[in-house]
This record gives structure tokens, C-alpha cells and sequence, in this order.
């Protein structure tokens, strides 16, 4: 049985109930004090329209009062339950963000129940409440995103209840918070680090990404990629000393994984990862894949020399083999170029048929004159 169960329930008027600035879903660069900020953010991004018209058309569920921490006698700060707090707040007063205010006027418009005071169950201090969230948000069935679980564990991580723990048995009892293993939890949290590296780089400046558009699961994702941890410059995925992260690969694997071109990143699909951690391993693979090489054309380099070699002609003669059994379809479009660089193909393959029969006569001698001495 959880604290919150043992306690008893008060009814709290919303009008001394504050939305919480440390909300580990929040953005980071969103002004936290600003309450009309965090609820705009919460009407864009945290389903609060679905949560208004429930308790709109329902009313407000006793089962589930709001965990809040008491700052003075007439103000409280809502830990657990903020996107209900918002839905309450917006219900009675819908001119509180200019966001969506056609779809909030029209569910307040159609609602029949408007809560003034809402059961809440009151904490002295946040730290009482954050094996709570832990419980619902990390491993129960309301589970935040990763990037709000990181954030969740490295705030437990340095709150009181931590504060006389050694580094070992910390992360171990992190773990056990969350019902989960001190490897993923040391993932997160260097994954955490890497992320706020990108964050205070602005991103990169790389069009369209930002904290509410960067997939924190693909960081994750790529440190369990051993060769991508070593391209870091980290000794292992659960590496939480990045003092010898090599900050230019950094940027290099964010660009690879977020920025777009045609619609497309460098690394393409999540299942890729283990494509690029092949690639990213061998010199030669990443010099061609740097050199604008798709991630496919690069593979054919993380071979020994003579394999890849065989790779790039089984790869040339697929693709002459697909242009010639779709020839067929094309009607029309055809230009005299086409011919022309079928001609250049021809030339060009009968330059490397060449150059092979040589390398395999000389090598041939070769072993002969081995075999002679």
C-alpha cells in the first residue's frame, strides 16, 4: 500500500492550487514560473481538452485526488495531477490561454458539472511524493515518455531520501523504485546527459527539431549500440563520466538520426542502428558514409577489402538486374542519355573486368614463385 493511500483526503478550492514548475514533462526552455506558459503547454501537448470534457460531462473522480504540497495557508503546488488541474482551471475560466479556444468554448459550453474544490491529499515536502510518481509514471499504466522518466530519476536521484546513499547502492535502489534493472536506469540517465549536450548546442540548429520533436528513445537506443558508444567517446552505455565525450561525433550522430533531407534522416529507421554501429566500427565504412554514402552503400565497406569489393559488384548487378526487369513498365520518358550511360556502365565494367584479370594473373605468378622456393 502506498503513503498516499494511509493519508486523508482534503477538499481544496483550484483557486489555491498551482500548476507544478518542476514537472518532469514539461520543456525545459518554457518559462516554469509562468503558469499561463504551462498551461498552454499542457492544453498543446497533455490531452487536456479529452480530461475537460470528462469531468465536464462527469464530474470530478473522488478516487483520484490530486497529491499537492502545501506552500502556504492559502497555496499549494499540484505534483500529482496537473493536466486535471488544468482541465478544472480552463472549465471555469476558458480565457486563461488563447490556445484552442474554440474547441475549450464549446466544451464549456456543453459541460454540466464545474468542480470549485477538488480532494487532494497534502505533503509538507515534494520528496513524499516521488516514490509515488515512480510507481504510476515509470512502471504503472500512465507511463510518462522516456525523456520525462530520465528526468523523474535524476530529480529522486539528488532529492533527501538520496542524499546519504553511495553512488553503487544509489542507482541500485533507482532501480528498484521503478521495479526495473540498474542498467536501464544508468541508460536513461546517460542518455539524460547526452540529450542536455544537444539541448544547450540549440539543437544544432537543425530545422524543425526541438524538445517536443527529438525522439529521446532513439539516444536510448543508439548507447546500446556498442561501436556507437565507443564513436562517443564512452566506455560503456551506462557511462554517466562524459568528460571524454567527443562533442563533434555528437553532433555528427544527432545529425545522422534527426536532421532531415527529402523528407529522410542519414540513419532512416530505428532498426538501422545496427547498420550504422557496424559502420561507425570500421574507418573506411565511415569515411564513405561521411562522404554522403547512404547507409546501405556504407555497409558494403565494413567488410575486408576483397568482401566488400564483391559486395559492391553483387550490388551493382542487383540494381542493373531490377532496371532491366522494370524496363517493361516505362512508357514513355525515355532519353538518348539513358543509352548513353548504359554505354558509360558497359565501359566502366569492362575497365574493372580488366584491371581484376591483371591483379589475378600477378597474383597467380605470385604463388607460383612461392610454391617454386
Amino acid at each position: 500500500m502506498h503513503d498516499y493511500q494511509k493519508r486523508e483526503t482534503e477538499y481544496i478550492s483550484i483557486d489555491h492550487l498551482r500548476l507544478d514548475p518542476q514537472n518532469p514533462r514539461l520543456p525545459t526552455e518554457l518559462s516554469r514560473e509562468a503558469e499561463d506558459e504551462i498551461l498552454r503547454w499542457m492544453v498543446l501537448h497533455g490531452s487536456v481538452t479529452d480530461i475537460m470534457r470528462s469531468i465536464g460531462e462527469q464530474g470530478y473522480f473522488t478516487g483520484e485526488p490530486l497529491l499537492v504540497v502545501k506552500i502556504n495557508e492559502l497555496s499549494y503546488t499540484v505534483v500529482e495531477g496537473n493536466r486535471r488541474l488544468a482541465a478544472l482551471k480552463l472549465l471555469h475560466d476558458p480565457e486563461l490561454t488563447e490556445i484552442k479556444h474554440g474547441s475549450i468554448a464549446a466544451i464549456v459550453n456543453d459541460a454540466h458539472e464545474f468542480p470549485t474544490e477538488v480532494p487532494c491529499i497534502v505533503y509538507d515536502h515534494r520528496d513524499e511524493i516521488l516514490d509515488y510518481l515512480g510507481f504510476r509514471h515509470v512502471t504503472g499504466i500512465k507511463s510518462w515518455g522516456p525523456l520525462a522518466k530520465a528526468r523523474y530519476l535524476q530529480d529522486l536521484s539528488q532529492s533527501s531520501m538520496y542524499s546519504q546513499v553511495d553512488e553503487g547502492q544509489k542507482y541500485r535502489k533507482l532501480a528498484k523504485s521503478i521495479g526495473s534493472r540498474v542498467d536501464y536506469v544508468k541508460r536513461l540517465l546517460s542518455g539524460l546527459k547526452l540529450y542536455e549536450q544537444i539541448r544547450q548546442h540549440d539543437f544544432y540548429n537543425i530545422a524543425n527539431l526541438d524538445e517536443t520533436k527529438i525522439s529521446f528513445s532513439l539516444i536510448t537506443t543508439a548507447l546500446g549500440q556498442p561501436n556507437i558508444v565507443r564513436f562517443l567517446g564512452l566506455e560503456k552505455a551506462q557511462d554517466l563520466d562524459q568528460s571524454k565525450l567527443n562533442a563533434k561525433h555528437l553532433e555528427e550522430l544527432t545529425r545522422w538520426m534527426f536532421e532531415k533531407k527529402d523528407g529522410r534522416t542519414r540513419l532512416g529507421e530505428s532498426r538501422h542502428f545496427g547498420e550504422l554501429n557496424q559502420v561507425v566500427g570500421e574507418e573506411i565504412a565511415l569515411k564513405e558514409f561521411r562522404s554522403g554514402r547512404t547507409l546501405s552503400e556504407a555497409l558494403v565497406f565494413t567488410g575486408a577489402p576483397a568482401e566488400s569489393f564483391r559486395n559492391l559488384l553483387e550490388s551493382a548487378k542487383g540494381n542493373l538486374q531490377v532496371s532491366q526487369d522494370q524496363l517493361y513498365l516505362v512508357r514513355g520518358g525515355l532519353r538518348h542519355s539513358d543509352r548513353v550511360l548504359l554505354e558509360d556502365i558497359r565501359f566502366l565494367a569492362e575497365d574493372v573486368e580488366a584491371a581484376l584479370v591483371k591483379r589475378l594473373r600477378r597474383e597467380s605468378i605470385g604463388e607460383s614463385q612461392q610454391n617454386f622456393e
